[in-house]
C-alpha cells in the first residue's frame, strides 16, 4: 500500500511540473506576440527621411549614447572639405614660420619639400570644394566720367581664367579664399605703362607665406599677379606687357623671389586696352585724383564648365 501511495504521489508530481511548463511556455508566447511593435519593423530604412537623433533621451532623461545619427552627403562633404583645408593651412603656416626665421624658400631643400607637400594638400582642398577647374572669374568695372567718350559704355567686364592648380595651387587658393570670398570694393588706381594695378578692400591684410612662382606660368601680357613683397590680399595687377623678367625670379630687389602669377584675361582684352587710357597718372603711374579711378564693382566666380567666347 505504501508503494502504491508513493507511486501515485510521484505521478502527480510529474503532471504538476508538466502543467507548470505548459503555463510558462504559453505565457511566453503570448508576451512575444503582444509586445509593442517597433518602428524598425514597420518601415525600412530607405523609406524614412534622414533625421538627427542626437538629442534623444533615455530613461529618466539620461542622454542616450547609442542613438544613431543620420548625416547627409552634403554634410559629409562639408566636413571633409574643412578637414582638408585644416591640413593645408597647418602646412602653410609652418612654411610662414620658416620664412620668418630667414630661410630662403626658393633654394632651401627642406623648404622645397615642405612646399611640395603643402601644394599637394591645397590641390586636394581646391578640387574637393571647387571641382577640377579651370576656374573663371568675372570682374565688373565702372569707368570714370573722364573716360566716357561718345557712345562708350560706363560699365564693362573682363573674364579671368585662374592658373592651373597643378602649377600654382597656393596662388589660386589665396585668390579664391582670401580675396574673392571677402572682397567688398576696389579700384584700379595705377596706370604705370607695364601694369594696371588695383587696390582691394574687405580682403584683410594677409600676406603670402612664401612667394609661389612657376616658370610654367610666367608674367606674360594680360596675366594677373599679386603686387608687393611679400605679396598680399590688398593689391593685384594686370600685366599690359610681358613682365616675365620684371616680375619673375630675382626681381624687384630680391635675389630669388618673384611675384606670384595667378590668372590670365581670356575675355575683355579690348576693355584692358581702354583701361590703359586712364588719365591722371603721376609718379610711378599712381592716379592722383580719385575721380579718375576705375571702380571694381564686383568679382564673382563663374559656374563650373564656363567657356568664354573669345
Amino acid at each position: 500500500d505504501i508503494d502504491e501511495e508513493r507511486k501515485g504521489s510521484s505521478e502527480a508530481s510529474v503532471w504538476l511540473w508538466l502543467l507548470i511548463a505548459v503555463l510558462l511556455l504559453t505565457g511566453g508566447l503570448f508576451a512575444y506576440h503582444t509586445r509593442p511593435m517597433r518602428l524598425s519593423s514597420m518601415f525600412t530604412t530607405s523609406t524614412l527621411p534622414p533625421v538627427r537623433t542626437e538629442g534623444l533621451r533615455g530613461v529618466n532623461g539620461v542622454q542616450r549614447t547609442d542613438a544613431p545619427v543620420a548625416v547627409s552627403q552634403s554634410e559629409l562633404k562639408a566636413s571633409h572639405i574643412v578637414s582638408l583645408e585644416a591640413v593645408a593651412i597647418g602646412q602653410v603656416e609652418e612654411l610662414r614660420a620658416m620664412k620668418k626665421k630667414g630661410v630662403v624658400m626658393e633654394t632651401d631643400s627642406i623648404a622645397q619639400t615642405k612646399i611640395s607637400e603643402a601644394q599637394a594638400s591645397l590641390r586636394r582642398f581646391l578640387t574637393a570644394k571647387y571641382g577640377i577647374g579651370p576656374y573663371n572669374v568675372v570682374i565688373k568695372i565702372r569707368f570714370p566720367e573722364s573716360m566716357l567718350g561718345s557712345g562708350e559704355s560706363k560699365n564693362s567686364e573682363i573674364i579671368v581664367e585662374l592658373a592651373p592648380i597643378d602649377i600654382v595651387p597656393y596662388s589660386v587658393y589665396f585668390f579664391l579664399e582670401k580675396i574673392l570670398n571677402k572682397f567688398s570694393t576696389g579700384a584700379f588706381h595705377r596706370n604705370a605703362g607695364h601694369v594696371l594695378q588695383a587696390m582691394l578692400h574687405g580682403t584683410g591684410s594677409e600676406s603670402f607665406a612664401w612667394q609661389e612662382y612657376s616658370p610654367q606660368y610666367p608674367h606674360k601680357m594680360y596675366t594677373l599677379g599679386y603686387a608687393g613683397r611679400p605679396s598680399g590680399s590688398t593689391a593685384i595687377y594686370i600685366s599690359t606687357v610681358d613682365n616675365t623678367r620684371n616680375h619673375g625670379p630675382a626681381s624687384q630687389g630680391s635675389k630669388t623671389e618673384a611675384d606670384s602669377c595667378f590668372g590670365r584675361v581670356v575675355k575683355g582684352k579690348d576693355v584692358i586696352k581702354r583701361m590703359q587710357q586712364q588719365p591722371g597718372a603721376g609718379g610711378s603711374g599712381f592716379i592722383k585724383d580719385k575721380k579718375d579711378f576705375i571702380q571694381i564693382l564686383s568679382m564673382e566666380l563663374l559656374p563650373p564648365g564656363y567657356a568664354p567666347s573669345r
